[in-house]
């Protein structure tokens, strides 16, 4: 599967209902940093993943023309060996009649044909940092249509004080946060930065984005900001397969988000 890295993070929710000893492909499509340096940060991720055992950069294949172009199309493979191994491009559910109609597990699981199990958690990972733990983590992705003015951020951090960071990987995104006097920041400069930071923290309050699927993975207490846009539906549901999965996009519209701010 090609990028974005939270589309194909949540790919991996499906190789490990699927595999127990997966080879994984990454190809060069929609790669924020490249793939060569996402390849170089997120292998060893991966291989610490019971259920895979291979990560690999696709190269024998062309973009499929009956796509609609995006950066995350699925393509057409041209190993023939491959192909009769089994190869499955999860980047398929573009074309999924359950895109925008199902959260992302049921998307996965009606889309590649797998029971739903009780376990939320499809990543893991060995480490952790002291100055995160039980933190709450505040990551909020300065797009516009990912942002979502009611969401209570003030009441967050009222409620947590001093135990609230702000991290992302630039320093734009804190100052465009409206309570950034109100918090500290961290910033992340690698995919390990990441993995350690939501590993360790107590909490995560984040909107859409690749560090909120490294939560949903990690499956890590969470409040997703969900926009007024039709994504805010990958991530509605979420909390029928995970009692740390939750989200808010009015003030009616929202799961019981206070069952974890006290």
């Amino acid at each position: 599967m090609g990028g974005k890295l939270g589309d194909f993070l949540h790919a991996m929710f499906a190789v490990k209902h699927l595999s127990t000893n997966a080879n994984v492909y990454m190809y060069d499509i929609g790669w924020e940093f490249g793939i060569e340096k996402t390849y170089a940060e997120l292998a060893p991720i991966l291989l610490q993943q019971d259920y895979i055992q291979s990560v690999s950069i696709l190269t024998d294949y062309t973009l499929d023309p009956v796509q609609t172009p995006t950066n995350n199309s699925p393509v057409q493979v041209h190993n023939e060996q491959l192909l009769r191994d089994g190869y499955v491009d999860f980047g398929g559910y573009l074309r999924s009649p359950w895109l925008y109609r199902a959260c992302w597990s049921e998307l996965y699981a009606n889309t590649f044909h797998f029971p739903l199990t009780d376990d939320a958690k499809w990543i893991t990972y060995n480490k952790v940092d002291e100055r995160f733990i039980g933190k709450v983590l505040i990551h909020r992705r300065n797009n516009p249509v990912r942002l979502n003015p009611t969401f209570p951020f003030a009441q967050i951090i009222e409620e947590h004080k001093d135990n609230v960071v702000f991290v992302s990987s630039n320093e734009e995104d804190y100052q465009a946060f409206p309570y950034h006097d109100m918090v500290p920041f961290e910033r992340m400069t690698t995919l390990d930065n990441w993995f350690t930071a939501i590993n360790s923290c107590g909490m995560m309050v984040s909107n859409l984005t690749a560090p909120t699927v490294i939560a949903h993975g990690l499956d890590i207490p969470r409040i997703i900001e969900l926009p007024h846009t039709p994504d805010a539906i990958h991530c509605m549901g979420e909390e029928k397969y995970s009692s740390n999965a939750n989200w808010y996009l009015t003030e009616t519209q929202n799961t019981l988000y206070e069952k974890i701010l006290n």
